[in-house]
């Protein structure tokens, strides 16, 4: 499966989940909704084998706030609470459930 498959089941994953739409996440914008969407939309492209560089080159993001990003999610899961560890939780179980689809 191609790379632009595999970061588009993913962004509407996140989407679905967050309710944040795919531009407000892949804008620059610092609302803090966009913000996690937009590191829980990080945190699973590495989860499936994309770079940060990667990540940053297909989201329009620095390579900067890629890592940021990807450095504070632990953190982020501790401090947003319960909201964040379920739509994080819910992502793992749609990606895990499309990594098949894309495996098969």
């Amino acid at each position: 499966m191609c790379k632009s498959k595999i970061y588009n089941d993913v962004l509407d994953a996140v989407v679905d989940e967050t309710g944040v739409s795919s531009s407000e996440i892949l804008s620059h914008g610092k609302h803090p909704e966009a913000v996690e969407a937009r590191c829980l939309l990080f945190y699973y492209l590495r989860e499936v084998g994309f770079l940060p560089s990667q990540i940053a080159r297909m989201t329009g993001q620095s390579r900067q706030c890629v890592t940021a990003l990807l450095n504070s999610f632990d953190d982020r899961l501790d401090y947003r609470g319960k909201m964040l560890s379920i739509f994080s939780h819910n992502i793992g179980l749609k990606v895990a459930e499309i990594s098949l689809k894309w495996r098969g």
